[in-house]
């Protein structure tokens, strides 16, 4: 079978096929030149934004559209197979994934690059969620992640504590529009602006512990500005939590701006 000349259709026939195209063939097509490019920043597509799952040996960008996840861009760290002379090798497994190879020195750039390039050039959709794994981040890896500055969740999850500052800066540098899911132990003299969680959702609910150890009496009595709170294996009392909920419901912030309003302390 001879292979069609897409370029060389009329405007309209080029829309039409791209419009019935999966994501990741797309990706694939934008990248053979700026004038692809420009053909797949131009039409609708079903995707609705981005997740990003970061981990050190590997940063996955996950395209979601109204179906859900439909396909993902693998960025894999490899320095026994990627030179180090800022080149990279790139997979395409099918329509559903690609996986690009890079050494450890010139990972985080390219991360950086693709999701500024899906979120704010290509498809100019939101980052959904960010999965952050910090377990095995080496000591020079720092920020923990690149490229973007807001998504709609955060959701940091792992089996160590983090430094006190390194998780202070990302919950106060990192425009986090709807929640905060912190499945990590967090250690006790932890402290950080709370008012960047006001109006948000806070989940400290690690099923082994040690999530909710920086909640205490006083912390809690200024989280106030929370809509929804969930606390998993708290060092409240029973006390704390009662005098907290009927002082946070009934508070004229509360009053003057009725929303949903959720404390569950267990």
């Amino acid at each position: 079978m001879s292979a069609l000349p897409l370029l060389k259709l009329p405007v309209l026939c080029i829309y039409e096929i791209l419009i019935n195209m999966d994501i990741i063939s797309l990706v694939n097509f934008c990248l053979m030149s700026v004038k692809c490019s420009r053909f797949v920043k131009s039409i609708r597509t079903s995707l609705i934004g981005l997740h990003l799952d970061i981990k050190n040996e590997m940063t996955e960008i996950r395209f979601i559209t109204s179906n859900g996840h439909e396909a993902s861009w693998f960025y894999v760290t490899d320095n026994e197979t990627v030179p180090f002379d800022g080149s990279n090798q790139m997979d395409i497994f099918d329509e559903l994934a690609i996986a690009s190879y890079h050494n450890e020195q010139d990972i985080q750039s390219f991360i950086s690059t693709g999701i500024n390039f899906f979120s704010k050039e290509l498809f100019r959709k939101p980052i959904l969620n960010v999965y952050l794994h910090p377990d095995d981040f080496p000591e020079s890896r720092r920020p923990f992640y690149e490229g973007f500055n807001e998504c709609e969740e955060i959701h940091i999850q792992g089996e160590k504590a983090m430094r006190n500052e390194d998780l202070k800066g990302i919950l106060e540098n990192l425009e986090f529009k709807k929640a905060c899911v912190l499945d990590i132990p967090v250690n006790q003299d932890f402290k950080c602006n709370l008012q960047k969680f006001q109006n948000k959702i806070l989940k400290c609910d690690r099923r082994e512990g040690g999530s909710c150890d920086w909640i205490t009496r006083d912390v809690l009595f200024s989280l106030k500005c929370v809509t929804r709170i969930y606390l998993v294996d708290s060092v409240l009392t029973a006390a704390d939590c009662k005098t907290f909920f009927n002082d946070w419901y009934h508070s004229p912030e509360s009053l003057s701006s009725p929303r949903e309003r959720i404390f569950y302390c267990y």
